[in-house]
């Protein structure tokens, strides 16, 4: 048979080998089962003109835009080459039986081998373009984030300067006359008989001056970090010793509280007595959190955290996990804030989650918060990274 012959032949039987190679993809290919069979079936007759016209000239027809079209298709489907390369191989096989002369399986072969080429390449490159332009994407960003990022930093600067400028300017304006007023209220409740009604009004004097105090204290803490003093820690140890300061509160407040951890924690990098402020400071709010009594669970894992760059390294984290009241949604971006609080007034000055954020971000770590709502508690973790030698432990 001649090329033309040939071609004639695929073009008199073009639909039943379309519905029969269509039938025979949805049954071998899995991939093409994403299109319905009349689609496919139609979509199937339009490739065996084409491939009839290859044959029948060595060319594909005038005008036409077969490849890109056929990649474009693929592409959409989300097939691979592979899916691709075993249609068209089944193709050529129903193509030969069909027209059932040996002299016929050449051309057909032929024609199908440079259709195979022709849309192998024409993918690839396809392909390539893609994931330049995701590359491309991704690198844009990521200069965004970093960017941002930039910006949160100075911007965390300027408010720093702001809060040590008015600490210095606090505790140098109210420090002196609140110790004055202090130190005079002690000593006349001292001479004060123990049945004097002004008892509990000095007493007052005296705690509110003391609470006055704590926040001077708590926010020059806050602008001043102190250098870290790093050293091994046994994270573990930390959280046990801090269940130990947090037993009494949690059961006056009834709240269980429950450890959770994995013993084969490595140690990591850091400063013992900031990470204890950390770890305290979110235990009393999970259980402030709970007025009614609940439950308290602190667990440990190995993780990994997202580094800036993207990439991923590394880390333990320990969770603190509640059944209190929860964190609303429009709260959880404020409330690492500086004097930021949802408490009643006197409860709470603001600073605490500012002050273990901090820490946590001079260790280089991060302290995310996660809660379903209103009264479905929440889950505070701090993450922190291994070293080379912990990353192996």
């Amino acid at each position: 048979m001649t090329r033309s012959q040939i071609a004639a032949a695929m073009r008199a039987h073009a639909d039943e080998i379309a519905l029969e190679w269509a039938k025979a993809l949805h049954a071998r290919v899995p991939a093409y089962r994403r299109i319905d069979e009349p689609t496919l079936t139609e979509n199937m007759a339009w490739n065996v003109s084409v491939i009839a016209h290859l044959v029948e000239t060595g060319r594909y027809p005038a005008g036409s835009r077969y490849i890109p079209t056929l990649v474009e298709m693929r592409l959409r489907y989300n097939f691979t080459v592979g899916d691709v390369i075993r249609a068209i191989l089944l193709c050529r096989d129903l193509l030969v039986a069909r027209i059932g002369e040996p002299d016929a399986g050449l051309p057909v072969r032929r024609a199908m081998e440079r259709l195979l080429t022709d849309f192998a390449e024409r993918f690839q490159a396809v392909q390539l373009a893609e994931e330049r332009r995701r590359g491309e994407e991704l690198a844009r960003m990521q200069e965004q984030l970093k960017r941002h990022e930039l910006e949160r930093q100075v911007q965390q600067a300027e408010k720093l300067a702001s809060i040590g400028q008015l600490a210095a300017g606090l505790a140098h304006e109210i420090g002196t006359p609140l110790n004055i007023i202090s130190g005079n209220a002690e000593y006349v409740l001292m001479h004060m008989g123990e049945s004097d009604p002004r008892r509990a009004e000095l007493k007052g004097i005296i705690r509110e001056t003391d609470r006055i105090a704590v926040m001077i204290r708590r926010l020059l803490d806050f602008a001043r970090p102190k250098p870290l003093k790093t050293e091994r820690l046994d994270l573990n140890e930390l959280v046990r010793e801090t269940a130990d300061v947090l037993a009494r509160q949690a059961e006056k407040a009834g709240v269980a509280v429950r450890l959770d951890l994995d013993e084969r924690l490595p140690a990591v990098e850091g400063d013992r007595g900031q990470l204890e402020q950390v770890f305290v400071n979110l235990g009393l709010n999970a259980i402030q959190a709970m007025p009614g009594g609940g439950s308290l669970t602190v667990s440990s894992r190995r993780t990994r955290r997202r580094k800036s760059d993207g990439g991923t390294e590394p880390a333990v984290a320990v969770a603190f996990k509640d059944t209190g009241e929860g964190v609303p949604a429009k709260n959880r971006r404020l409330i690492f804030e500086p004097f930021f609080t949802t408490k009643a007034a006197g409860q709470g000055t603001g600073l605490g989650l500012a002050v273990s954020e901090r820490i946590v971000r001079d260790h280089v770590g991060e302290i995310r918060v996660a809660s379903s709502g209103r009264g479905r508690g929440a889950t505070f973790t701090v993450r922190l990274p291994l070293g080379q030698e912990g990353s192996h432990a």
